[in-house]
C-alpha cells in the first residue's frame, strides 16, 4: 500500500470542501465533502506515485457502468480532467517526472516517447524505430512477449499452411505460362487507362482553351456594345 493522502476538514479541493474522512484502506481514502451548496458527496483520493493506479480503473468502471444504465452505482460528479492534463505535461518537462512515469519499465519507454512527441500531428509514425526500442527494452530486461490470442491463432494458421506447401497439398500454383499471360494482360490493361486518362485530359485542356476564346468573344461583344451607348449618349448631346 502507498502513502495515504491526508487532507484536513475545511480544506477545499477544486469547488469541493472536505468534512471528514469516512474510511481508508488498500486502495486509497475516502472523505465526505461538499460543493458549498449544501449537496453531499463522497471524494475517493490516492497517491500519485501508486504502484499500481486502481481508482483510474474505477473511474473506467463507473463510466461504463453509467452509460449502460446501471443502477445501484454511484455517479461520478468530477475526475479531475484538469488535473490529468496537467500531469501528462509536466511528466514531459523534466528527467525525473519521465523517470516517475516510466518507474520500473525499460529506459526505451522514454525514447519511444520522445518519439511520438517529436512527430507533427500530419506525420506518419515511425513504427519501425519505435518497435526497434521496444525489441531493445524487452531484450535488455529479459522480457517475454506474450501475443494476443488471435495474434497465436494467425501464426498457427501460417505454419499449417507452410506445411501443406511443403508436403504438396496446398492450392496449386498456376502454370507459369498463364501468369505471364496474366502479367501481360494487367500490363496492357495499365497502359491503356494511361492512355484514357491523357486523352481524356487533352480533352478537358482543348474544352478549357474554347471556353477561354468564347469568355474574350463576349467581352469584345459587351466592350462593343458599351460603346455604341456611349456614342448614342454624345449624338444626343
Amino acid at each position: 500500500m502507498g502513502e495515504l493522502v491526508l487532507l484536513e476538514p475545511g480544506r477545499k479541493v477544486n469547488e469541493w470542501v472536505i468534512e471528514k474522512k469516512l474510511g481508508e484502506g488498500a486502495f486509497g481514502a475516502v472523505y465526505r465533502c461538499n460543493n458549498g451548496k449544501g449537496d453531499l458527496f463522497a471524494l475517493k483520493v490516492e497517491g500519485k506515485n501508486e504502484a499500481i493506479q486502481l481508482l483510474k480503473l474505477e473511474v473506467y468502471v463507473l463510466n461504463d457502468l453509467g452509460k449502460a444504465g446501471g443502477r445501484h452505482f454511484c455517479k461520478i460528479e468530477d475526475k479531475d480532467i484538469r488535473e490529468i492534463g496537467d500531469a501528462k505535461r509536466g511528466v514531459r518537462m523534466s528527467e525525473l517526472g519521465l523517470k516517475q512515469l516510466f518507474g520500473g519499465c525499460p529506459r526505451e519507454y522514454i525514447d519511444v516517447l520522445r518519439v511520438i512527441d517529436g512527430a507533427k500531428f500530419f506525420d506518419e509514425p515511425d513504427y519501425a524505430k519505435m518497435y526497434n526500442l521496444l525489441r531493445q527494452g524487452m531484450r535488455s530486461t529479459n522480457a517475454r512477449e506474450y501475443p494476443y490470442d488471435w495474434e497465436e491463432f494467425l501464426m498457427r494458421q501460417m505454419e499449417e499452411e507452410k506445411k501443406k506447401k511443403e508436403k504438396g497439398e496446398g492450392s496449386a500454383k498456376a502454370p507459369k505460362k498463364e501468369k505471364n499471360e496474366e502479367d501481360k494482360q494487367a500490363a496492357e490493361a495499365k497502359k491503356q487507362a494511361i492512355l484514357d486518362q491523357q486523352e481524356e485530359d487533352k480533352k478537358n485542356k482543348d474544352k478549357k482553351k474554347d471556353d477561354k476564346k468564347d469568355d474574350k468573344k463576349d467581352e469584345k461583344k459587351d466592350e462593343k456594345k458599351e460603346d455604341k451607348k456611349d456614342e448614342k449618349k454624345e449624338d444626343k448631346k
